[in-house]
C-alpha cells in the first residue's frame, strides 16, 4: 500500500528530470570553458613531450623548402 505512492512519485520525478535534461539551455550550449582548457592542456602536453621530434621535423621541412641554413639560425632560440 505504501509502495504505490512512492513508485508514482519516482515516475513523476523521472518525467520531470527527463524534460529538464532535454530542454534546459545549458545542455545545448556547445563547448564550455572547461572543455577548451582541457583541449589546450592536452595539446601543450603533447607538444612538450614531442618537442625534439617536432623541432627536428620543422628544421628538415625548412631546409627542404628554403634550402639554406640562415633561416634556421635566425629561428634558433638558444638551444
Amino acid at each position: 500500500m505504501l509502495s504505490q505512492p512512492i513508485d508514482q512519485s519516482k515516475r513523476q520525478m523521472r518525467r520531470r528530470f527527463k524534460n529538464v535534461k532535454t530542454t534546459h539551455p545549458s545542455f545545448k550550449r556547445g563547448f564550455g570553458t572547461l572543455e577548451v582548457v582541457i583541449i589546450i592542456a592536452v595539446l601543450l602536453s603533447v607538444a612538450l613531450i614531442f618537442r625534439t621530434a617536432l623541432t627536428d621535423y620543422a628544421t628538415n621541412l625548412i631546409q627542404t623548402v628554403l634550402g639554406n641554413d640562415t633561416v634556421i639560425e635566425d629561428l634558433a632560440i638558444g638551444d
